[in-house]
């Protein structure tokens, strides 16, 4: 959390004001006043490395939740989170015990904490907010809250514009950007290579088309389903049956809980 710590010093004419202000990610910036008398001032700032501590992962008990928030008791400590829907479906109710994969973010006055079930999601969303020009943390949580992670990666690999512009706050033209700075870097993420890209009706794109849960919400937007209700109701069924399901086992419980 940012801190601002002042000292004061006083020795004779010479007078000296210390400010040290934390500003996260292991720095924080000193602005050092000497004074001579009463005209004559110098003002210095640096900007030093610190081993201030950066919360990677939180752990404990729900004691708020909402479709964008969490409020988590981590030792007597409560920890107000925002989280994208996705996460937010998954945090189990009042009074259960959660695990979130943490990015703070700092500002001049306070800080901000963005939670995620998975650490994958939660790298992904750093790699947006410190890469993309143009999108904050309150856009990146809209864009994982709109398209999961999956079809994220799929439609930057594929340079779907389109559905990534779908997302409130992501026009065109960040869309666009989104798919220059990202595009190369969708392999580095496990689980999401790009082996090409499938075009299916409503200007979807998915690269990785082999994967079983890119298949199966393929199928459904064949079936009329809008893409981000395709992929929602996929998802479900993926966390429903677990990471080895078959494309029809997917397809199957998605249409059913439909």
């Amino acid at each position: 959390m940012i801190a601002r710590l002042c000292r004061a010093y006083s020795a004779q004419n010479v007078h000296i004001l210390i400010e040290t202000t934390i500003i996260g990610r292991g720095f924080c910036f000193v602005r050092v006043y000497l004074c001579y008398g009463s005209g004559i001032g110098l003002a210095v700032h640096v900007l030093l490395y610190t081993n201030v501590g950066v919360i990677a992962v939180l752990q404990g008990e729900v004691l708020e939740a909402s479709p964008l928030g969490v409020v988590i008791d981590v030792g007597g400590v409560g920890y107000e989170v925002h989280v994208p829907v996705s996460t937010a479906e998954r945090v189990p109710p009042v009074g259960g015990r959660v695990r979130l994969f943490i990015h703070d973010v700092y500002r001049e006055d306070g800080q901000d904490l963005y939670g995620f079930i998975r650490r994958e999601e939660r790298d992904f969303f750093r790699m947006i907010v410190e890469k993309v020009s143009g999108i904050g943390p309150r856009t990146a949580i809209a864009l994982l809250s709109k398209l999961s992670l999956t079809m994220l990666s799929s439609a930057i690999a594929a340079g779907d514009v389109n559905t990534l512009a779908r997302t409130p706050g992501i026009g065109k033209k960040t869309a666009e950007r989104l798919v220059v700075e990202l595009r190369d870097k969708m392999q580095a993420f496990s689980g999401f290579a790009v082996h090409g890209a499938v075009s299916v009706p409503g200007g979807v794109s998915y690269a990785g088309a082999a994967s079983p849960v890119c298949d199966a919400v393929n199928a459904l937007v064949i079936l009329g389903y809008r893409p981000d209700a395709a992929d929602k109701a996929v998802q479900k069924a993926l966390a429903k049956l677990g990471p080895e399901a078959s494309t029809d086992a997917l397809l199957r419980a998605a249409l059913a809980a439909g």
